[in-house]
């Protein structure tokens, strides 16, 4: 995310939103891994997922390129400048790492982040064994994790574009609030048409603070120190993405 981050700057939210709607067609090979595990196990269908990641994600990664200016342009496509009018044209917007801890703002970044990010792994880990439980199939169950994966590319796109012309705190708050909507109507599903609901409010809001997310801090904070900012970021959020599904199942195995 900071290597298409450094690329863009009018159209970083929705260039952002392209690069993730990767993400978002992967789930189509949800019913297939359902299938694999069903046929074989779970083993055979993550060594098949390992090998995919090896065969393309390796290759893959050489086509990356790094910061604009080490080719000869400047964000959005720009021609390069020279060193001084680059100075002043980037003088007094990038952040340090410490300036952005000592900032208020990251730490609200951080705290909303980290909140939404437990929601989302407790739902990855617990959310076909949620459906089972309510007699819902196990193949129903993966089709509905494929049909929100690939809704969440339409938000991608959708809230990734919006947000290029509109306040990206107002447009995150929006798709977080859906999200919280969807969660609602998916903790009370009693019948199978009660997911349409919830696939219709949670997967394009879930997909649409995707790209938001990292634009917004690229925004707030700059290019220059973008990567380690993120990685701090991310290693906050990961408290919450690790304890947040094992709290949910400890709930569940006490209180049922």
């Amino acid at each position: 995310m900071p290597a298409v981050s450094y690329w863009f700057d009018r159209k970083r939210s929705r260039a952002l939103a392209l690069y993730s709607t990767g993400a978002g067609v992967s789930g189509a090979l949800a019913p297939a891994l359902v299938w694999l595990i069903a046929r074989y196990d779970w083993r055979a269908a993550m060594t098949l997922m390992a090998a995919g990641m090896l065969a393309i994600g390796i290759p893959a990664a050489w086509a990356v390129r790094g910061r604009p200016e080490g080719y000869g342009y400047l964000p959005d496509g720009g021609p390069a400048l020279g060193p001084e009018a680059r100075a002043q044209k980037t003088s007094g917007a990038d952040f340090t790492l410490k300036q952005t801890l000592n900032s208020k703002s990251f730490w609200f970044l951080a705290l909303a982040f980290l909140a939404v990010g437990g929601v989302l792994q407790t739902l990855a880990v617990h959310q076909i064994r949620y459906l089972e439980s309510i007699t819902i199939s196990r193949e129903m169950a993966g089709l509905v994790v494929t049909v929100m994966t690939l809704s969440s590319v339409v938000g991608r796109l959708g809230f990734g574009w919006l947000g290029d012309f509109r306040d990206k705190r107002y447009v995150l708050a929006i798709t977080f609030g859906l999200q919280a909507v969807g969660l609602a109507i998916f903790a009370s599903i009693q019948a199978t048409w009660m997911l349409i609901p919830y696939l219709i409010a949670f997967g394009p809001a879930y997909g649409g603070s995707i790209p938001l997310r990292p634009a917004i801090l690229a925004d707030y904070y700059g290019r220059k120190s973008l990567g380690i900012i993120q990685g701090v970021l991310s290693n906050i959020t990961l408290i919450g993405t690790i304890s947040s599904p094992i709290i949910a199942g400890w709930v569940f195995d006490r209180t049922g």
